[in-house]
């Protein structure tokens, strides 16, 4: 290939030695050919089109050697003008490592690349499309939420399939850059729809992964993205997949062995031909019968499959040859705690010791001989962050394993000496306690800090908008008073002292004195007079902060509060006002005046506008009022200053959309085809940023919190 090169380039030495002018057509047309049609160019470990955080992606191309000592650029524009990075040509290879990402995109963004030769001379080449591109994810923008990860041989990179995102991703666990390498749009070949289980090929050019809802063994070369079903109904003879779960290879890499939890068994894949057969289970070797097998765990000899069966709550062992099972731990072998939700696997490089991660109760040693078990990282074994909920494991060392937190979606260094935890790989942004289930949104002001209400975790967070630091106002053991229950909305008053939370199960309304964190009941059934609350939803404030407006998707009334008593009077419902009766209320905003509120119904897909002297109610905007794309499950709504448009997020079209309050016109400001940066997931509420164009997202399966440019559709995460 170099000989045919050196030829296409006799005629730029020419023009060199002769003195032409490479501007000239003919000549200009020569170096450009040369440059952009080499085939090779690439960018290193990662495919064209992915995602990436690291700063500097290395790329990389063969070129004819008499180019060597010229340099090769290369550009983020067509005119060659914004320099990325460059290198000189040695010995006909081009590698360049010296692009520096960080200094020039503060947000996500799409990154085509151009190139560029130039001479010692000062004589450059066209400019030229290289045919690669790629999104750049700064800081921890691009999100992984991974579901379980493989190791690559040397532990240096973590491959993580995300099977709420249907993504694989590759992490570098020196630096924590994550790359998105297969799903999407990266990659050819059939989309994962619910991947569950990821083995990496010993050579590492092959991730092979189990897809529960396509019944599935994929191939996916970890160079290209290149998906390929190996086996399922219609690929491979033998026994039918019926659920998948996880998988492992065998020791010559020539087959797979699945956990099948429909079948109850294991089931063997030859991965030239795609045929199956069962392993174990069913009619094919003794012992325990399993019922939910799980995670996998083949021994270095190749003959014997370790798997911990979760409905069981079992670590068994398997003969290959014979398919015969083994318990090795259960509550009736070995002594200690019981397994409560096992969900990982891995063993000591002795096979003496195995690890198991359970989701309920931490980190297991369990001796392989007794099979007795001993917690050896939990709540209350080891410091640093408790885990939430702990899933696949990988033994690093003597002294140290990697457990995948999905829920807070970081990878976990644990001490195996003492418990010790340690963040090793994390996307998250900024420090202290992580959402769990983030639903409510307020923020101060000045905009320095926002407050969140997370339904799962029943507390109240304050958030540092400046360095993104997480901190607990008000829980159970945070302040004083009457716990929340189920927490789902907040408004501040003026002052920013106190936080008035509205809890669906208590049907209360809570005053958080926001120094402390007590927590006040100041109305509910046995506070105030006035119909009862059923399923208080959503709150606001009048703008003189003496009254409280609530939504209540359980009775559909909109009530008016008295702050100082807690007397709750009806404002809008189906016996006062006129109009269509809500179905769903929920959220709801108020104007300056408190003449009007807009209430969002997820029943009909509507907003409405109140009258607050009457209680009649109006379609403001839905599929018949109002043009735009249509809402589907609508969440936080929130009236602009200027009182002209409504923001709300739509937790079924995960999106971000305006309205006009004067037409109902709706406009889609950001989402899944609009605008660049982490997707949102499941947005439920919305406040306004530092400017008339930011507006700031909480989003509960995220489990974080963003902000939009709202005249870009950009997104960044701006605490998680």
């Amino acid at each position: 290939m170099k000989a045919a090169l050196k030829r296409m380039f006799y005629i730029v030495l020419i023009a060199f030695s002769t003195g032409c002018d490479l501007q000239g057509e003919k000549l200009q047309g020569s170096f450009e050919d040369s440059f952009g049609t080499l085939d090779g160019w690439s960018l290193k470990s990662m495919p064209s089109g992915a995602s990436t955080s690291s700063t500097s992606p290395q790329i990389q191309a063969t070129v004819s050697d008499q180019l060597d000592g010229y340099t090769a650029k290369v550009f983020s524009d067509s005119s060659c003008t914004s320099l990325l990075g460059s290198a000189t040509i040695n010995d006909g290879d081009v590698e360049i490592s010296n692009l520096d990402l960080s200094s020039n995109y503060q947000t996500p963004t799409a990154i085509t690349l151009y190139g560029r030769i130039d001479t010692s001379a000062g004589r450059k080449s066209d400019c030229t499309d290289l045919g690669l591109s790629f999104t750049y994810f700064p800081d921890n923008q691009l999100i992984v939420r991974a579901s379980a990860f493989d190791l690559s041989s040397d532990k240096t990179v973590a491959y993580m399939i995300s099977d709420s995102l249907d993504q694989l991703f590759k992490v570098e666990l020196a630096t924590g850059f994550r790359t998105l390498i297969s799903g999407d749009d990266v990659g050819e070949g059939p989309e994962f729809v619910k991947p569950l289980g990821i083995a990496v090929s010993s050579d590492e050019q092959f991730a092979y992964v189990t897809d529960y809802n396509l019944a599935a063994l994929i191939k996916v070369n970890l160079e290209t993205g290149l998906r390929e079903i190996i086996s399922d109904s219609s690929t491979g003879s033998g026994t039918a997949f019926l659920s998948v779960n996880q998988v492992a290879l065998s020791q010559d890499q020539t087959e797979a062995y699945i956990s099948d939890n429909g079948l109850s068994s294991i089931v063997r894949v030859n991965l030239a031909s795609g045929a199956r057969s069962e392993l174990s289970g069913g009619s094919v070797g003794s012992g325990v019968s399993l019922a939910e097998p799980g995670p996998l765990y083949l021994s270095a000899s190749g003959t014997e499959l370790y798997l911990i069966d979760t409905n069981l709550q079992d670590l068994i062992r398997i003969d290959v040859g014979t398919g015969n099972r083994t318990t090795i731990s259960s509550d009736a072998v070995g002594t200690g705690t019981d397994f409560s939700n096992p969900a990982g696997l891995d063993f000591s490089a002795d096979e003496l010791t195995a690890y198991v991660s359970d989701a309920d109760l931490g980190l297991f040693s369990v001796s392989v001989s007794s099979g007795n078990r001993t917690i050896i990282s939990d709540n209350s074994t080891g410091t640093g962050d408790t885990f939430i909920d702990p899933g696949t494991i990988k033994w690093m060392s003597s002294s140290g394993a990697l457990v995948l937190d999905a829920t807070r979606d970081i990878l976990v260094a644990v001490d195996l000496t003492n418990g010790n935890r340690t963040p090793e790989a994390t996307s998250s942004t900024g420090g202290g306690p992580s959402f769990v289930s983030p639903t409510g949104l307020a923020v101060n002001d000045a905009v320095t800090k926002a407050y969140v209400i997370d339904s799962v975790l029943d507390a109240l967070f304050v958030i540092d908008l400046v360095t993104a630091e997480r901190t607990i106002v008000s829980n159970a053991t945070t302040g004083t008073g009457t716990a929340f229950t189920a927490p789902q909305d907040l408004i501040l008053n003026a002052s920013e002292t106190v936080a008035y939370v509205i809890d669906a199960v208590e049907r209360a309304i809570f005053a958080v004195d926001l120094s402390n964190g007590n927590r006040t009941i100041i109305s509910s059934g046995s506070v105030g007079t006035g119909t009862g609350f059923s399923a208080p939803f959503s709150i606001t404030l009048n703008d003189t902060y003496t009254h409280a407006y609530v939504t209540d998707f359980g009775s559909n009334i909109l009530y008016k509060i008295d702050l100082s008593n807690g007397n709750r009077t009806v404002a809008s419902s189906g016996s006062v006002g006129t109009g269509t009766n809500f179905v769903l209320a929920t959220e709801l905003s108020l104007n300056q005046a408190e003449s009007k509120a807009y209430v969002a119904d997820t029943g009909p897909d509507c907003v409405y506008e109140v009258d607050i002297a009457t209680g009649d109610r109006t379609v403001l905007s839905n599929s018949s009022t109002g043009t735009g794309p249509t809402l589907g499950d609508t969440t936080g709504v929130k009236l602009s200053a200027d009182e002209t448009f409504l923001y709300l997020t739509d937790a079924n079209k995960d999106s971000l959309f305006q309205i006009d309050v004067l037409t109902g016109n709706r406009t889609l400001l950001s989402g899944p085809d609009v605008g660049f940066g982490p997707l949102f997931d499941s947005p439920q509420d919305t406040a306004f940023g530092s400017t008339s164009s930011k507006v700031l997202v909480i989003d509960a399966n995220v489990r974080a919190l963003f902000e939009v440019d709202t005249s870009t559709g950009v997104r960044r995460i701006v605490s998680r």
